[in-house]
C-alpha cells in the first residue's frame, strides 16, 4: 500500500515539475510576442501588461470552488494569501539580485489595493459582511477596468489622428507628383500585411498563454493531490499552499520581464492581477459566501495585507525597486510564513 502510495506521489511531483517547465520556457515567447505587439497596437507596455497578464482566472476559480464548497476560509484566504505572496514575495526576489526601475505609475493602481484591503477589515465590523465587501471590490473593479478601457480607446485614437495628420502633409507636399492609383493599391497592400502580421501576434500571444494557463492548473492539481492525504489546516491550505502555488507563473513572468528589460510589462502584469484578485475574485466569492466568521488568521493577514500596501504604494511612487527594497518585502513575507505557521499549527 504504502509503495503505491509513494509511486502516486512521485507521480504527482512530475506533474508539478513539468507544468512548471511548460511555464518557464512558454514565458519567454509570450513576453517577446506582448512587447511586438505593444509596439504594433501602440499601446504601452505597461496597459497591455495590466490588460492581458492581469487576468488571473486560476485565482477565480480556486477561490469561487472554494466558497461554493462552504469554504470560505480558503476562498478568501487565498485572495489575501496571493495578493501578500505577489507584493512581498514576488517582488522581493527580483529585486534582491538586482536594482530595475520602471516607467510612472499613476497611484490610482495602489489606491485601489489599499481600498480593497481596507474593504475586507472594515467589513469585520458589517452585519453580512461579505455582501458588502463583495459589492464594494466588484465597484473597485469596475472602476479599474473601465479606466483602462478608456485609456486604450484614447490610445488608439491619437494614434489614428497622427497617422492621418502625417498622410495629409505627404498629400499636400507632393500633390503634383501623386499617382493616386498606384499608392492606393500599396497602401491596401500594407495594410493587408500589417493585420496579416497583428493577427498572427494576436494568435500566438493566446497560443503562449494558454500553455501558462495549462501549466497553471497542472501545478494547482498536482499540489491538490499531493497534499489530499495530509491533515493540513483549511485556513494555512488557503493562504499559503494555493496562494503560493497559483504565484508560480507570475513570478516567472516578472524576473523574464526584467531580464528581457521589458520590466513594465511584468508590474503591469503583477499591479493588474493583484487587483483582479482583490477586486474580481473577492467580489464574486464574497458574494458567494454572504457572511464571514473572521479568525485571527483573516485579520492578522488583512493587517500585514494593509502594511504591505502601503509600503508598495510608496514603491510605486519611488519608480524603481533595489536590494534595500527587496529585504524589507522579504522580511513581510517570513513573518507572513511564521505568522501564518504558528496560527494554523498552534
Amino acid at each position: 500500500m504504502n509503495q503505491v502510495m509513494s509511486i502516486t506521489i512521485v507521480l504527482w511531483i512530475l506533474l508539478f515539475l513539468g507544468s512548471y517547465a511548460v511555464i518557464y520556457f512558454s514565458a519567454d515567447k509570450f513576453i517577446d510576442n506582448l512587447k511586438d505587439l505593444s509596439v504594433l497596437l501602440h499601446i504601452s507596455p505597461f496597459l497591455i501588461g495590466l490588460l492581458i497578464l492581469g487576468i488571473d482566472p486560476e485565482e477565480t476559480i480556486a477561490s469561487v470552488i472554494a466558497a461554493i464548497n462552504g469554504l470560505p476560509d480558503i476562498a478568501v484566504g487565498n485572495v489575501i494569501g496571493n495578493t501578500i505572496i505577489s507584493i512581498a514575495f514576488c517582488f522581493a526576489l527580483p529585486a534582491l539580485f538586482s536594482n530595475f526601475k520602471f516607467e510612472k505609475i499613476p497611484f490610482f493602481y495602489p489606491l485601489l489595493i489599499i481600498l480593497s484591503t481596507m474593504m475586507i477589515l472594515i467589513g469585520f465590523f458589517l452585519p453580512k459582511n461579505m455582501i458588502i465587501v463583495g459589492l464594494v471590490s466588484l465597484i473597485i473593479f469596475g472602476v479599474y477596468l473601465s479606466k483602462n478601457l478608456f485609456k486604450y480607446h484614447k490610445s488608439k485614437s491619437v494614434d489614428i489622428i497622427i497617422e492621418d495628420e502625417d498622410d495629409e502633409d505627404e498629400d499636400k507636399d507632393d500633390y503634383e507628383a501623386y499617382d493616386y492609383d498606384n499608392n492606393k493599391n500599396k497602401g491596401d497592400m500594407n495594410n493587408r500585411k500589417s493585420r496579416k502580421k497583428e493577427m498572427i501576434l494576436i494568435l500566438k500571444t493566446i497560443l503562449f498563454f494558454s500553455f501558462i494557463l495549462l501549466g497553471g492548473e497542472g501545478l494547482i492539481y498536482a499540489t491538490e493531490q499531493i497534499l489530499h492525504e495530509t491533515n493540513i489546516d483549511e485556513s494555512f491550505f488557503g493562504f499559503i499552499v494555493i496562494a503560493f502555488v497559483t504565484n508560480v507563473e507570475e513570478i516567472t513572468l516578472l524576473f523574464k520581464s526584467i531580464k528581457k528589460n521589458q520590466i513594465s510589462i511584468g508590474v503591469g502584469g503583477m499591479i493588474g492581477k493583484i487587483i483582479w484578485n482583490m477586486g474580481f475574485t473577492l467580489g464574486i466569492s464574497s458574494l458567494i459566501i454572504i457572511e464571514l466568521t473572521y479568525t485571527s488568521t483573516i485579520i492578522f493577514n488583512s493587517i500585514l495585507l494593509l502594511v504591505l500596501s502601503f509600503y508598495f504604494a510608496y514603491l510605486i511612487n519611488k519608480k524603481e525597486m533595489n536590494r534595500k527594497d527587496g529585504i524589507i518585502l522579504s522580511i513581510g513575507f517570513i513573518i507572513f510564513i511564521l505568522l501564518n505557521f504558528y496560527l494554523g499549527f498552534f
